[in-house]
């Protein structure tokens, strides 16, 4: 159950409403907020979080980073266990400058938690939503 955001009377007869209570939770070294939701899919959410072992006050680009959380109990037939299994693999094999990095992987009783650097610019399907087609020459820098 998610936190409810509460109101209280203000001075002037006004209500003031607060933002819910933070519901974080920590991975490994990584604390991440579950109302801040970035993303999510049929079987998982993606929230940002924070590296606590790296950061400091100071954060860097290696300190925020992308955690996906698959609910382990919404994957019920085998195709769509090895498709997970499948796409961590590929995550951890592919190293390309424009591919997202795959960091760690950490499985629990009920989640399976995929952490990767954290890309705010949005996808390619977003782009070309926003902007149509992309010409040759772009799409030979993301890809190659």
């Amino acid at each position: 159950m998610e936190p409810q955001a509460y109101s209280a009377p203000y001075n002037n007869g006004y209500t003031v409403s607060a933002p819910p209570q933070a519901h974080n939770k920590k991975i490994q070294n990584y604390v991440f907020n579950m109302n801040e939701v970035l993303g999510k899919g049929n079987f998982s959410k993606v929230y940002r979080a924070v590296n606590e072992v790296t950061s400091n006050f100071l954060l860097t680009l290696d300190d925020v980073v992308a955690i996906k959380v698959v609910e382990l109990s919404s994957i019920k037939t085998p195709a769509l266990v090895q498709l997970l299994y499948s796409e961590i693999d590929i995550l951890k094999t592919l190293h390309h400058p424009n591919v997202l990095n795959c960091m760690e992987v950490f499985t629990s009783a009920n989640n399976c938690y995929i952490i990767t650097e954290l890309c705010d610019g949005g996808d390619v399907e977003t782009r070309i939503r926003a902007k149509g087609p992309i010409d040759e020459r772009e799409a030979r820098k993301l890809i190659l």
